[in-house]
């Protein structure tokens, strides 16, 4: 990937998501053993507890940066968006080679916040 190329001054922290169950819920270390095959998997997790979902925050719950008490780091942060040639080094060319549709997708991406709210929808 071209994008690992670009020297970033950033901190890696690895978070555990995007699973069944959670790392410190599991009766083994999946560091040192994760089971291979599903019938083991299955045996090894049997009984252990899907964790509950957090609360739905309620609308206007979360709080927003007050930016007239912003930092001027904080204000840089909220106004950047990275460019795919400046900070991930793709030319011109790269960009529109990857830019066309890919013609085995069952329907066309469509950025945006909007776009994805109207996807996800159509998709439910």
């Amino acid at each position: 990937m071209k994008a690992a190329k670009v020297p970033l001054n950033v901190d890696f922290v690895s978070l555990w998501g995007s699973t069944l169950h959670h790392i410190e819920d599991l009766p083994y270390d999946p560091v040192e053993y994760m089971p291979h095959v599903y019938g083991n998997f299955r045996k090894r997790g049997d009984g252990v507890k899907v964790r509950g979902l957090l609360p739905t925050p309620e609308k206007g719950s979360l709080p927003f940066i007050d930016l007239s008490k912003a930092s001027d780091v904080e204000k840089a942060h909220l106004a950047f968006m990275p460019s795919i040639e400046k900070d991930f080094g793709f030319d011109k060319t790269e960009i529109e080679a990857n830019s066309k549709r890919d013609k085995r997708g069952c329907y066309e991406f469509i950025g945006g916040e909007d776009a994805g709210l109207k996807r996800l929808q159509e998709y439910i």
